[in-house]
């Protein structure tokens, strides 16, 4: 029996916004098998959402890297349904693909990428199809070469003939389709001639088979959309050790991130911590302008392990750290999730943020309150304020 795909995970950090969000997309209810688990069947494979802090596993996971493909019927309805359930659209329209696929790319809540595909248009098969023979040093091509470069195509018989010795190219992912020829009876084969396929000229014989002149086969795959940058602010703090120094150090690891540009810092500012021990050391704070093509859970998970890279131990809240590092504004963005608070909830009140933020970026406006960060800071009291 060979084997079969069973399960997908989707991690999240809000089990029951998760299968809500994922019920409306799909349009089915699905089924919750654990405090941290819902399950649902997308014909015959499990795409599982799971929230491993309501599990009690620990830490929660950070965001799939790559896309979930999951092709739908209707896909119009499913692109509205996304939007509404509040996934964002990485395409501001349905699109149709290089490759012939109708399809949009989106991103969960929680940061997962997904592809939603017009099931009607799926790529199944591929027009270029790869012989490897016995381990030798070319590529050469079966029968007579002919130096004709016209379009042909394999009949439906000679392609069970030879199905057992074909690789369908069509399932290797993109960052993958790279191939080296290492067989001499490696041949190309397939209804149009492989120079898209392979480097040098191609020659087709007879039965369409093309000869490639090169020891490396590439496919060409189109680019996978990236989302657009967005500005972003993260508030850094420490108060114990080097305080200047970890700081230095958070900003350069966060500017050592991919998909994140630091772009402007704001001088470090001295205040007294506030809501901790009495004896707790004064904070050294300040505030980071970002450009990221992360998401918001993306860039939170990141800061809290560069957190722990810098040797912060989260015991007890407002305790003394070697480094603090919060998102306080995200774009435009408001999200109120139970680990996740954008814009941050106390930034308003705050000091130690809106100074340096306004050094920053002074007519920048709060997306809830409505007011710029220097009339925020004209509202505070004279009193410094630190975590």
């Amino acid at each position: 029996m060979s084997a079969r795909l069973f399960r997908v995970i989707v991690p999240v950090t809000d089990i029951d916004r998760a299968a809500a969000l994922y019920a409306a997309v799909l349009a089915i209810p699905g089924r919750r098998v654990s405090p941290g688990r819902h399950y649902f069947d997308c014909g015959g494979t499990i795409l599982a959402c799971f929230d491993p802090t309501a599990d009690g596993d620990g830490h929660p996971l950070p965001p799939n890297p790559d896309h979930v493909y999951l092709v739908v019927q209707d896909l119009q309805t499913t692109f509205q349904r996304a939007q509404a359930a509040g996934c964002r659209t990485l395409d501001p329209t349905i699109q149709k693909r290089p490759w012939g696929e109708i399809s949009f790319y989106a991103q969960d809540p929680f940061g997962n990428p997904i592809c939603f595909v017009d099931e009607k248009t799926i790529f199944t098969r591929s027009t270029r199809i790869l012989r490897v023979g016995p381990c030798t040093r070319g590529l050469r091509a079966e029968g007579p070469r002919k130096q004709e470069r016209q379009r042909s195509s394999l009949s439906s018989a000679k392609e069970k003939k030879i199905a057992g010795a074909l690789v369908d190219l069509a399932g290797v992912p993109a960052n993958d389709a790279e191939y080296r020829g290492h067989g001499r009876d490696a041949r190309a084969t397939g209804n149009e001639s492989n120079t898209n396929a392979c480097a040098g000229a191609a020659r087709p014989n007879r039965h369409g088979r093309a000869l490639a002149h090169s020891h490396r086969c590439r496919l060409s795959s189109p680019a996978m959309p990236s989302p657009p940058p967005v500005l972003a602010y993260v508030a850094l703090g420490a108060n114990l050790g080097d305080r200047a120094a970890n700081l230095r150090r958070a900003v350069e690891s966060l500017g050592a991130t991919p998909g994140v540009r630091v772009l402007r810092t704001s001088s470090w500012i001295e205040n007294p911590a506030v809501g901790g021990p009495p004896d707790s050391p004064p904070f050294l704070n300040g505030v980071a302008e970002i450009e990221t093509t992360l998401d918001p859970h993306a860039l939170l998970n990141r800061l809290l392990e560069i957190e722990s890279e810098l040797g912060r131990v989260r015991r007890e809240k407002w305790e003394p750290r070697a480094i603090d590092l919060d998102i306080i504004l995200f774009g435009d963005q408001i999200l109120r999730e139970h680990h996740l608070k954008i814009p941050h909830p106390l930034m308003h009140n705050r000091r130690f943020v809106l100074e340096p933020l306004a050094e920053l970026a002074p007519k920048l406006k709060h997306p809830v309150i409505g007011k710029t960060i220097e009339e925020l800071l004209r509202q505070l009291p004279g009193s410094g304020q630190s975590e």
